[in-house]
């Protein structure tokens, strides 16, 4: 992590548009969420937790409501607001997306090269959540 990663996080989330007022707030897409490590850390930082599931659902959600909105990582940011990425509701309401496919590609592109490596929980910890 170089300290320059998260003004350029920054910079990128305010490249998404704002889709939070069309969210039914669901939390159905709050499952296994990729972090790149800065966003590991600074939600480790947040909450003493690096990303993690509890069950199928990521382990930063409680109650259906995120734990770490204010600092949620790019790809929650991202859903429902590209339709590569799109929330099911929103599609089934006739809601379109302010991003196209080529915009958001070109957004993943640009996180892909900041942050440091992707963060996944692993597949053991995925089973193991899943038995539980």
């Amino acid at each position: 992590m170089t300290p320059n990663d998260n003004s350029i996080l920054a910079s990128l989330y305010d490249s998404i548009p704002d889709t939070s007022s069309t969210c039914e707030k669901c939390s159905d897409c709050c499952g296994v969420v990729p972090f790149v490590e800065t966003e590991a850390s600074n939600a480790e930082a947040w909450t003493g937790k690096r990303p993690h599931l509890n069950g199928i659902s990521c382990g930063y959600l409680s109650d259906h409501k995120c734990t770490i909105y204010e600092i949620r990582p790019f790809m929650c940011r991202l859903m429902g607001a590209a339709d590569i990425i799109q929330c099911e509701k929103k599609r089934k309401n006739g809601c379109n997306p302010p991003l196209t496919r080529e915009q958001a590609s070109h957004l993943v592109k640009m996180y892909r090269q900041v942050g440091g490596p992707m963060v996944f929980p692993t597949l053991d910890d995925f089973i193991q959540a899943a038995k539980t």
